[in-house]
């Protein structure tokens, strides 16, 4: 999974976290203080213990079993089809697809599983008052109203502030494993399914999950999830908020408008695991990073920005404090900090100057918050090959709204002008002529 592209070893060789950072937004919205940045290729070890001996919380007799696992489960415990006499066991289900909630719910229900469905994200906190408490829930990733992750955390949290135990809690995705693992562990589950979905076997490996005790370690040493099927269990679930918020990665918003910033805030730490802090003037993001020993996933940083010096506004460009960044980690010896700049310009040579001050990317406005918000662990994906910078961008130049920029566009002054063409015609196509 991705944490930002570089370890803290590859950055300082800090071992301790930086002090906390003062979270941005409104009064009531999620920010988050810790500066922590987790940077392994898999999620690191916490303190709570695999979740599938404990969730086992009724007695009974033994269910109808098979011994022979199918290929790929990753374990050789017995594969049950349905839950024995006198074991009850409540499984709420939260998806806005219909087709999709009913086939679980039918599947589940039919191996003697108590269900409860919604089509809200946002609901779940009611339905845990009312109705539960459940073994397990499932959370669509890809919800309308909020999205799979935002509501396992709101669940954790909630739990947190009442002090009571920690219900397994799987996302449902479509998405790559090497895109959701980090996202949904960092989140507070327990682990994944991944669709499609067999619903000829899910309710087994849901009972294998809530019944057996977790696998040998001798299976999970090397992995950070195990397999039940299609569900992926992280070997090391870390649903207690307090230690989950110390691995967001640190997004650093640089904007001269408040609104702005706000809004960005928002929407990347509710629709996705990110620590953000927000900064109106350009100048001080270098001296954060010193100060924070450049335990930053990614800087957002519009071109536009107004200084106040000497009580007088100026403007200084996000290149040059893009610049003043790159020439700082050049003579230290430091992995460039993921950068990306924020645009609505439709001037060719702003785009010429701002391809060549060492951003990694360029995000044209008007913003598409939502969009931004998922495109940027493709990004930071992306990032995590160390040759990515060096090499020309992929197919298609982009991950999501964000296009890609690499020194071998720099080095070639035809690839740069072309580049900075293209943009200036979509800015126009996208704008409609209006300059931001």
């Amino acid at each position: 999974g991705f944490s930002g592209p570089h370890t803290t070893n590859d950055r300082l060789g800090a071992a301790n976290a930086p002090p906390p950072l003062a979270p941005a937004g409104d009064a009531g919205e999620v920010g988050f203080a810790s500066t922590t940045r987790t940077t392994t290729s898999k999620p690191l070890a916490a303190t709570v213990q695999p979740p599938a001996a404990a969730a086992a919380s009724s007695q009974g007799g033994n269910p109808k079993a098979s011994t022979n696992p199918k290929p790929g489960q990753g374990s050789s415990h017995p594969q049950f089809e349905s839950l024995p006499p006198g074991v009850v066991k409540k499984v709420l289900l939260v998806d806005d697809d219909k087709a999709h909630i009913r086939a679980l719910d039918k599947a589940l229900c039919k191996a003697g599983f108590q269900c409860v469905t919604s089509n809200d994200g946002s609901l779940v906190l009611g339905i845990l008052e009312k109705s539960g408490p459940f073994d397990c829930v499932f959370f669509d990733q890809t919800m309308k109203i909020m999205m799979g992750t935002a509501a396992a955390r709101a669940v954790r949290d909630w739990e947190a502030k009442r002090g009571g135990t920690f219900v397994p809690i799987f996302a449902v995705t479509s998405r790559p494993e090497a895109e959701i693992q980090h996202q949904t562990w960092m989140s507070g589950t327990h682990g994944f399914l991944s669709k499609p979905i067999d619903h000829n076997t899910i309710a087994s490996n849901l009972i294998q999950f809530l019944l057996q005790p977790a696998p040998p370690p001798k299976l999970v040493t090397d992995d950070a999830f195990y397999k039940i099927g299609p569900l992926r269990v992280f070997c090391d679930p870390i649903p207690d908020p307090a230690i989950a918020q110390s691995k967001y990665p640190l997004i650093i918003v640089v904007d001269d408008e408040q609104s702005v910033n706000r809004l960005l805030s928002r929407v990347l730490t509710k629709l996705s695991t990110f620590n953000v802090v927000t900064r109106k003037d350009g100048s001080q993001v270098l001296d954060m990073l010193i100060q924070h020993k450049f335990n930053a996933a990614l800087i957002l940083m519009d071109e536009m920005l107004s200084l106040q010096a000497k009580g007088r506004s100026e403007v200084e460009n996000g290149s040059l404090v893009c610049q003043r960044i790159r020439e700082y980690e050049k003579q230290n010896g430091i992995t460039p900090t993921p950068i990306v700049s924020m645009t609505g310009s439709l001037s060719l040579s702003d785009y010429v100057k701002i391809i060549q001050c060492g951003v990694d990317g360029i995000i044209q406005k008007p913003l598409d918050v939502k969009a931004i918000s998922s495109s940027i662990p493709a990004f930071l994906l992306w990032l995590e090959d160390r040759e990515a910078r060096e090499l020309p961008p992929p197919s298609g130049g982009r991950t999501g709204c964000i296009t890609l920029i690499t020194n071998a566009i720099r080095q070639n002054e035809a690839s740069v002008e072309e580049l900075a063409g293209r943009m200036v015609e979509k800015g126009k196509e996208d704008s409609g002529g209006k300059f931001f």
